[in-house]
C-alpha cells in the first residue's frame, strides 16, 4: 500500500513537472519558433515576435515585441499582449477570455497613389483551396469579459489626393466589456484618442455583433478641418487656411434588417474658418468665419430628416465676384461639366418606361427643419466684372433670423433680415413663407440705398453719368405659384438727391431733390401698375438744340443693334398703368438753342403745379395746372386738360406767359426779323383746343415797349420794314397786341402749325406796313435830369443815402405817373473804378491765399473769408504767388537786385495794373449797380416791377465829386 501511494505521488509529481515543463517552457518556445518561422515565410517585410510566455495553470498568455516592417518604418507593432483564457472554454463550445490587454499597439494605414492598401501587401496569403466547402456549422461563440487597448497609435496616410491626407491618432485607449458574438448580446465600449492636429475623440456606448448595431455618445473636440480637406477639394476646389470642428451627439446605428442611423442631442461647431481661392496670379479671400454652431439637433438617415434646433453664426465675411464672362468665383470652385463623365454617347437614352421606374424607385427628398437660426454680423463683398464698368457692392452688418423652417411642410416660417448696403444704405425685410404651396408675404424697407452702382447697366445705352441718387422704400410683396408666378407689390417709395449729368458735354441733365411715389400697387400677372400720386420736389432738366438741330437727349443715346421683335403671348394682357396725379414743387429747367446766331438760352424757375390722373386703360381726361417764372420775374401759367395717351382725341390747354424780357429772344428776332432786341417785354397767351384731331387755337401776343437793336444778317429774315411795322403796331401805351387764330385738321399730314403761325404773323405785318395810319399811336416822353442819374462811389454798387433819396423821389413821381416806365443803364469807368476794383481784387487774393495756408496748418478759422485779416508780414510772400498766378510768369530776373520794398512795389503795381484792365470786372460792376437800382425801386421804394427795365450797361460818366454815374431813362408804359 505504501509502495502504491509512493508510486502515485511520483507519477503525479512527474506529470506535474512534465505539464509545467511543457506549459512554461516547451510550448512557448516551440510556438515562438513556429510563429517567427511562418512570419519569415509569409511576411513581405521583416517580421518577428520577440518573446512568448504561457502559464498552463492560470491559462494566461503574454507576448512581447511583435513587429512587422523595417526597423525605421514599422507597419505593425505591439509591445505587449496579455490574454487569460477561462477554464470553461475547455469543455464548452465557446472561446471565453477573462481578460485581453494590448499595450502600445501601433499601425500605419497607407493608401498609395494607385489606391493600394499597405496592410494588404504585408503578407503573402496562401492560395484558396479548391476542395468543396464543408457543410456549414454553428460558428464558435467568442466571449471576452474585458478587452483593453492602451496607448495605441495609428497613422493614416492617403496618397491618392493631390495633397496627401496624413493624420496620426495617438494615445488610443479602448475598453470593451462583455464582448459576446452570440445573438442579442451587447457589449460596452469606451474609446478615447488624440489626433496629431490636436483633436480629441471620446466614444462611449454599446454594440452587438448579431445583429450588428451600436448606440452611444460620440464627442469630437477641436478637429482641424485642414487634415481632411483634400477629400473636400475633390468636390470644392477652395484653399482651406484654417478651421476647426467640434461635434457632440448621441447616436443609434443598426445594419439589419436595413441600415438605420439616428443622431440625437446633436451639436456641432466650426471655429476660425478661413477659405481662399488660388488663381494663377494671386490668392484671393473667399470666406472668413469666426464661429458657426448648431445645437439641439437630430438626424435620421432612414427617414432622411435633419432637424436643427438652433443654428447661429457670427462675423462671417465672404467675397463673391462675377468675371467678365458672367461666371462666379464660387461657381469656379465646383467641378466643371467637362470634368464629369460623358454618358451622352456611351449609352442610349432611357425610354419612358425606364424613366418611370427610376422615378418610382427614387428615394424621397430630404426634409430639413430649422427651429431657429440666427446669423449675426455677417459681411459680404460683391463685385460684378461682367458689366461695361465694374460694380462693387458691400453688405455690412448683415443679420438674418429664420424661425420654424420646414422644407416639406405646408406650414409657414418667418425670416427677418437687416443689413447695411454700401456706406449709408439700410435694407430690412420681414417675411412669412410657406413652401408647399409657395406663398411669400414680405415687407421690404430701404433707406438711402445708393443708386450709383446702376451706372454699369446704364452706360451701354446712354452717355450719362449717375452722380447721385438714394432710394427709400416701404413695400409689401406677395409672391406665390412659381410655375405661373404671382407677384403683388404695394407701398411707397422715394428717390432723393438724384443727379444725372451729360457725360458727353459734362453738364447737368436731370436732377431733383425728391420724388415721392405714393400708393404703389403692381400686379405682375395682370400686368398692372397703379400709383396713387407722384410728388416731384425741385426737379430740374436741361434741353438743348444743337447747331445741326439735334438735341442733347438724342446725342446721348447709344445706338443698339436691332433685335428681332418679340411675339407677345396670345393670352398676355396689355400693360395697364395708372398714375393718380403728379405734383411739381419748385421745379426748374434750362433751354438753349445753338442753331441760332447768337445762340439762345433761358431758364425757367419756380415751377409748381399738378397734373391729373394718367390712365392708359380708361384714357380719361387729366387736368393740368402748372405755374412758374422765366428769368425770375416773368410768370408762366399752363392750365387745362388733355387725354395723356391720346392728345389728338381731346386737348384743351392754355399757356400764359407774363412780362418775359424780350432781350432773351434776341437770337430768334435776329434770325426771323433781322434785328437784335434792345428791350421789351412779352405777354403770350396760347389756347389750343383739339377734338378728334380738329385744331382750334388762338395765339395772343402782347409786346410792351419793344425796341429793336442793331441789324443782324440772316437769310431767314423777312423782307419787310420791321422797325416801321413795330412803330405802327404800338398803341398809345407802347404796346403791340396781336391775335393769331389757327384752325385745321391735325390728321392731315400737310397741315403744320408752325408755318401757319409764321405766315399769319407775316401777313399781319404786311397789312400794317401797307396801311400805316390805321396803326399810328402817340408816345409820351418825360425826362427829369435831376433824377436821371444815380452816383456810386468808385468801386461800389450799394445805394448810398443821397442816391436812395433821389430814387425815393423818382419812385413817387412814377407812381403819380402810371404811364411812365423806367430804364436803368448801369455804368462804370476804368479810370475811377479800375484802381479800386483792382485793390479789392488784390485784397481778396490775399485773403484766399492766407485762408488756404491756415487750412493746411489746421488753424481753427471761420468759414467766411470776408473778415479774415492778413498779417502785413505775410503779404510779401503771398504776393509772389499772386503775381505768378495772375501774370502767368516769373518776376523779371533784374528785380532780384532791387531792395525788398522796391521789388514788392513793382510786383504789386503789375498785379494791380493787370486787374485794373479787366473789362469783365467793369461790366459786372455796372450790372451790379443796375441791379441794385432795380432791387431798391422794387423792394424798398415799392415800385411795380413791371415798370422797371434793365438795359445794357455802358461806360458811365464821372460826377463832379469824382463818382461814377449810372443813367436812368424814362419811357411810357
Amino acid at each position: 500500500m505504501a509502495k502504491g501511494i509512493k508510486r502515485l505521488v511520483i507519477v503525479l509529481i512527474s506529470g506535474f513537472a512534465l505539464y509545467s515543463w511543457l506549459g512554461f517552457l516547451l510550448i512557448p518556445s516551440v510556438a515562438l519558433h513556429l510563429i517567427n518561422q511562418q512570419l519569415g515565410v509569409y511576411a513581405n517585410s521583416p517580421a518577428q515576435l520577440q518573446r512568448l510566455e504561457f502559464n498552463p495553470f492560470t491559462l494566461e498568455l503574454n507576448a512581447w515585441g511583435f513587429q512587422v516592417g523595417e526597423p525605421d518604418n514599422q507597419q505593425l507593432s505591439l509591445q505587449h499582449l496579455y490574454g487569460k483564457l477561462a477554464y470553461d472554454s475547455l469543455w464548452s463550445k465557446t472561446l471565453h477570455l477573462h481578460d485581453v490587454q494590448l499595450q502600445q499597439a501601433q499601425s500605419q494605414v497607407v493608401l498609395n497613389p494607385q489606391g493600394e492598401l499597405n496592410l494588404s501587401t504585408l503578407f503573402k496569403l496562401p492560395a484558396a483551396s479548391e476542395q468543396p466547402e464543408p457543410e456549414a456549422s454553428a460558428p464558435l461563440a467568442v466571449l471576452i469579459d474585458r478587452l483593453q487597448l492602451q496607448q495605441g497609435h495609428v497613422r493614416f496616410n492617403d496618397q491618392r489626393q493631390q495633397e496627401q491626407v496624413d493624420v496620426t491618432l495617438a494615445d488610443i485607449n479602448i475598453t470593451l466589456n462583455n464582448f459576446d458574438t452570440r445573438p442579442s448580446s451587447s457589449s460596452e465600449l469606451q474609446l478615447s484618442a488624440q489626433a496629431s492636429d490636436g483633436a480629441q475623440l471620446q466614444w462611449q456606448g454599446d454594440f452587438s455583433i448579431s445583429p450588428l448595431s451600436s448606440n452611444g455618445h460620440l464627442q469630437l473636440s477641436n478637429a482641424e478641418l485642414k487634415s481632411w480637406w483634400p477629400y473636400v477639394r475633390e468636390h470644392f476646389n477652395a484653399q482651406l487656411g484654417a478651421g476647426r470642428l467640434s461635434l457632440d451627439t448621441h447616436y443609434a446605428l443598426q445594419l439589419s434588417p436595413s441600415l438605420t442611423f439616428t443622431a440625437k442631442q446633436l451639436s456641432a461647431q466650426i471655429n476660425g474658418l478661413k477659405l481662399d481661392q488660388k488663381t494663377a496670379q494671386q490668392q484671393l479671400p473667399l470666406a472668413r468665419l469666426e464661429q458657426f454652431s448648431i445645437s439641439n439637433s437630430s438626424f435620421d438617415l432612414q427617414q432622411q430628416k435633419l432637424l436643427i434646433g438652433q443654428a447661429s453664426s457670427s462675423k462671417l465675411e465672404a467675397w463673391a465676384q462675377i468675371d467678365a464672362e458672367g461666371v462666379s468665383n464660387w461657381q469656379k470652385l465646383l467641378p466643371s461639366a467637362a470634368q464629369q463623365p460623358a454618358t451622352a454617347n456611351s449609352s442610349p437614352a432611357p425610354d419612358s418606361t425606364d424613366q418611370a421606374n427610376k422615378d418610382k424607385d427614387a428615394s424621397p427628398a430630404w426634409r430639413i427643419l430649422v427651429k431657429q437660426a440666427d446669423f449675426k454680423q455677417q459681411k459680404f463683398h460683391l463685385e460684378d466684372l461682367s458689366q461695361s464698368q465694374p460694380v462693387a457692392l458691400e453688405l455690412a452688418d448683415f443679420n438674418l433670423k429664420i424661425k420654424d423652417f420646414d422644407s416639406q411642410a405646408n406650414s409657414t416660417f418667418n425670416a427677418e433680415l437687416d443689413t447695411q448696403v454700401g456706406e449709408h444704405g439700410k435694407l430690412s425685410s420681414n417675411a412669412t413663407v410657406t413652401l408647399q404651396p409657395l406663398k411669400v408675404a414680405m415687407s421690404l424697407n430701404s433707406s438711402d440705398l445708393d443708386l450709383r452702382p446702376a451706372q454699369a447697366w446704364i452706360s451701354p445705352y446712354a452717355r450719362i453719368e449717375l452722380r447721385s441718387g438714394l432710394l427709400n422704400s416701404a413695400l409689401q410683396l406677395q409672391v406665390s405659384d412659381l410655375d405661373n408666378l404671382q407677384l403683388d407689390v404695394s407701398g411707397d417709395a422715394a428717390i432723393t438727391q438724384l443727379h444725372i449729368r451729360d457725360s458727353h458735354g459734362q453738364r447737368d441733365l436731370l436732377k431733383w431733390q425728391t420724388v415721392d411715389i405714393n400708393g404703389i400697387h403692381y400686379q405682375l400677372q395682370k400686368q398692372q401698375l397703379d400709383i396713387n400720386k407722384l410728388v416731384l420736389a425741385e426737379p430740374y432738366v436741361r434741353f438743348i438744340i444743337n447747331q445741326d438741330l439735334t438735341t442733347n437727349i438724342s446725342e446721348l443715346m447709344i445706338p443698339q443693334p436691332p433685335k428681332p421683335a418679340a411675339t407677345p403671348a396670345a393670352d398676355s394682357p396689355e400693360f395697364a398703368m395708372r398714375i393718380g396725379g403728379i405734383e411739381i414743387k419748385d421745379g426748374s429747367a434750362n433751354f438753349a438753342d445753338y442753331s441760332l446766331q447768337p445762340s439762345f438760352a433761358t431758364a425757367i424757375q419756380k415751377l409748381n403745379g399738378s397734373i391729373g390722373t394718367l390712365d392708359n386703360q380708361t384714357n380719361s381726361v387729366a387736368k393740368v395746372d402748372i405755374t412758374g417764372s422765366i428769368d425770375r420775374y416773368a410768370p408762366v401759367t399752363i392750365s387745362g386738360s388733355l387725354m395723356p395717351f391720346d392728345p389728338l382725341k381731346k386737348l384743351d390747354i392754355t399757356t400764359d406767359f407774363k412780362h418775359v424780357e424780350l432781350t432773351t429772344l434776341t437770337p430768334y428776332s435776329g434770325k426771323f426779323a433781322g434785328y437784335r432786341i434792345q428791350k421789351g417785354r412779352l405777354n403770350l397767351n396760347l389756347h389750343y383746343q383739339i377734338t378728334d384731331g380738329k385744331l382750334n387755337a388762338s395765339n395772343q401776343l402782347l409786346l410792351e415797349e419793344l425796341q429793336l437793336g442793331e441789324r443782324v444778317d440772316s437769310p431767314d429774315a423777312v423782307d419787310l420794314p420791321v422797325r416801321l411795322a413795330i412803330a405802327l403796331l404800338k398803341d398809345s401805351k407802347g404796346r403791340i397786341a396781336i391775335d393769331l387764330p389757327i384752325q385745321g385738321d391735325l390728321n392731315n399730314p400737310e397741315f403744320k402749325v408752325a408755318p401757319i403761325v409764321w405766315q399769319t404773323f407775316r401777313n399781319l405785318i404786311t397789312r400794317a406796313v401797307a396801311a400805316p395810319f390805321n396803326f399810328i399811336a402817340g408816345l409820351a416822353h418825360s425826362n427829369n435830369t435831376e433824377l436821371s442819374e444815380v452816383v456810386f462811389l468808385p468801386g461800389e454798387y450799394t445805394i448810398n443815402p443821397a442816391a436812395a433819396k433821389s430814387l425815393d423821389t423818382l419812385s413817387q413821381a412814377l407812381k403819380e405817373r402810371p404811364q411812365l416806365r423806367l430804364e436803368v443803364e448801369g455804368g462804370s469807368r476804368a479810370d475811377l473804378d479800375g484802381p479800386l476794383l483792382a485793390q479789392m481784387r488784390l485784397d481778396a487774393a490775399y485773403q484766399d491765399a492766407w485762408y488756404s495756408i491756415l487750412q493746411h496748418r489746421g488753424t481753427k478759422i471761420d468759414s467766411s473769408k470776408e473778415n479774415l485779416e492778413v498779417p502785413d508780414k505775410e503779404k510779401p510772400i503771398l504776393l509772389e504767388g499772386i503775381y505768378r498766378s495772375q501774370l502767368k510768369q516769373q518776376p523779371p530776373a533784374q528785380w532780384a537786385e532791387l531792395k525788398k520794398e522796391e521789388r514788392e512795389q513793382l510786383m504789386r503795381d503789375a498785379v494791380l495794373q493787370s486787374y485794373a484792365h479787366s473789362p469783365l470786372g467793369l461790366r459786372r460792376l455796372a450790372q451790379a449797380r443796375a441791379n441794385s437800382i432795380k432791387e431798391y425801386l422794387i423792394e424798398q421804394a415799392q415800385l411795380d416791377a413791371e415798370r422797371v427795365y434793365l438795359i445794357d450797361v455802358s461806360e458811365g460818366k464821372a460826377s463832379a465829386e469824382q463818382g461814377v454815374i449810372s443813367t436812368l431813362h424814362l419811357g411810357s408804359m
